[in-house]
């Protein structure tokens, strides 16, 4: 008993893991491990759904979407996933189906909260008049959180504030894997000469906004990297920016015949990325 619940917190500590990478968006590393994984438990739904998620942000949603089908017996994680690829992908009437089989599972607040704002972003695109029923009619509905306000009722000035505020606080914090802007960017000025050029650049789609990449030399750094990019986060359909964040690099995705990224066709860290990583569970125990 005693060496089985040690191996079970091992795998447990590994899954940790996997779920850290891939919430600080270092997707690579995230899916090296979880196809690890996956080649000793194939039909284990978190890494499978886990799996579709990272093609999701690579923007390769054919693969994303070829993975859930391959489920035979849905699960809470891979149900969220099918309704975050198909916001996405703007499959509007299948999202919202899928919301509705949602009721048997038990959800956490962090699951309620991203359905309700996923559940407004297809009314306001897909049946506007319930958006407006619902939200815009309804004097009881108040909500200070701030994506909800701003697609309710989007300001410039409050996403500016917004932005400013994000910009301090990451400069103040302690996280060492989140991004920041260096301190001379002026968020303002930026804001509004980005919004004005980004009808210039391709639109990627995302779950809650569009997405959008602007060369920027030496805009930030992230984990001692210099970022060379602003990502910029859009309300869908529209060039009203929610957020922006420094990246290192604007990353191409592609897939070779063995199902991995072909890592020559932009500069990484991996290896530097991975320690690093490591030393923050360095008391844990590792598979």
């Amino acid at each position: 008993m005693k060496s089985y619940n040690k191996e079970r917190e091992k795998r447990q500590n590994r899954i940790d893991q996997i779920h850290y990478l891939y919430k600080h968006h270092y997707y690579d590393e995230a899916l090296h491990e979880v196809n690890d994984i996956l080649k000793v438990y194939p039909d284990n739904i978190g890494m499978l759904s886990m799996k579709a998620g990272i093609y999701r942000h690579y923007k390769d949603f054919d693969m994303a979407e070829s993975i859930l089908d391959s489920i035979p017996n849905h699960n809470k994680d891979s149900i969220m996933e099918l309704i975050r690829l198909y916001t996405c992908i703007e499959k509007y009437d299948e999202a919202l189906t899928l919301m509705d089989n949602l009721d048997g599972f038990v959800l956490t607040d962090k699951d309620k909260d991203q359905l309700a704002k996923l559940e407004m972003v297809i009314l306001k695109h897909k049946y506007p008049a319930r958006f407006v029923k619902k939200y815009l009619f309804d004097k009881d509905y108040i909500n200070d959180d701030y994506f909800v306000s701003q697609i309710l009722n989007y300001s410039a000035k409050t996403s500016i504030k917004y932005l400013k505020k994000v910009k301090e606080t990451r400069l103040e914090g302690d996280k060492p894997y989140s991004s920041r802007f260096n301190e001379d960017f002026d968020i303002e000025k930026e804001y509004i000469e980005i919004r004005k050029q980004l009808h210039k650049y391709d639109k990627n789609k995302g779950t809650l906004f569009d997405e959008y990449y602007i060369y920027y030399p030496n805009c930030g750094t992230r984990v001692g990297e210099v970022c060379n990019y602003v990502k910029v986060y859009t309300l869908k359909g529209t060039h009203n920016i929610m957020k922006m964040l420094p990246i290192a690099s604007h990353r191409v995705y592609k897939q070779n015949k063995k199902d991995e990224i072909d890592y020559s066709l932009y500069p990484t860290h991996k290896k530097d990325m991975i320690k690093r990583f490591n030393d923050r569970f360095k008391k844990r125990k590792t598979i």
